[in-house]
């Protein structure tokens, strides 16, 4: 068959078919038909299907492990992701408490540690030397480090006076509230463990000679010395040392041996003897 010939052959074949293929007006409508029955039809499988997927899947229930429920198994999945979590949760916790008692127990550490080699500065009167001529005083102190570590800078201040008990305690406890500014020796001084300094003052304005009269009977008066040391410890902190004594036994003044008498029998009295 010529080229020519062919294609025109197949051209009209074409047409024909497509031709063929257009429904008819009642063709179309059946067809409408058949594709809603065709849709009916498929929701109802559906439909079956979901029902029967629920049936089978009956999730987890009350311990009881359904292995081949892909709902229980999700259920699972979550129930062991919230409980990963809780036990994060637990463990920062705990990890948290731990870090802290390590912290306070450190910390506790650390201050016995400082209180065992810090300096402990104590005071005692040794001596008390008394003018006949005019009632002038000076006592004589003993300062020593019984701590571990040298107290520096130490500085000491006080005086020596004649009152009654009461008003004497009543001016130590506004001394004690006004103790915070070392006052008293110029020049400071360095004492290591285990050693004493000396220490001299004298009671300014002298005391008067009526009331150390009274003083030596009894007479509701006594002497009292009393003062500060103030230094600071191997780890740079103030530290302080109150002291207060009171003499006994106080000479006449009349028994002085060329102008001056000395006593020595001190007690501590139960106010301004305190340290930090």
């Amino acid at each position: 068959m010529p080229r020519g010939n062919r294609c025109i052959l197949i051209a009209v074949v074409g047409w024909l078919s497509l031709a063929a293929a257009q429904p008819q007006p009642s063709a179309k409508q059946e067809q409408a038909q058949a594709n809603a029955e065709l849709n009916a039809s498929t929701t109802r499988i559906v439909d079956a299907i979901d029902n029967i997927a629920a049936e089978q899947d009956a999730g987890c229930e009350d311990r009881k492990d359904q292995r081949s429920s892909d709902l229980c198994a999700q259920w699972k999945a979550a129930d062991a992701a919230r409980d990963a979590a809780d036990y994060t949760f637990l463990a920062v916790l705990l990890s948290f408490i731990g870090t802290t008692l390590v912290a306070l127990t450190f910390w506790e550490q650390r201050k016995v540690s400082r209180a065992e080699l810090r300096a402990y500065v104590a005071v005692d009167a040794v001596g008390l030397i008394i003018s006949g001529t005019d009632g002038g005083v000076a006592a004589h102190l003993k300062i020593t480090n019984n701590g571990q570590t040298p107290a520096f800078n130490a500085r000491w201040g006080g005086n020596i006076v004649i009152r009654s008990e009461r008003k004497m305690e009543l001016d130590m406890a506004a001394t004690n509230a006004a103790n915070t500014h070392p006052e008293g020796r110029a020049t400071a001084l360095s004492i290591n463990s285990g050693q004493s300094a000396n220490a001299v003052m004298y009671g300014m304005p002298k005391p008067d000679l009526a009331d150390y009269r009274k003083a030596v009977k009894g007479d509701g008066v006594s002497l009292y010395v009393f003062g500060t040391v103030w230094y600071n410890d191997a780890f740079k902190r103030p530290r302080y040392t109150n002291f207060c004594f009171e003499a006994e036994a106080l000479l006449p003044l009349e028994r002085a041996k060329v102008g001056q008498l000395e006593n020595s029998g001190y007690s501590m009295t139960p106010f301004h003897n305190d340290s930090n």
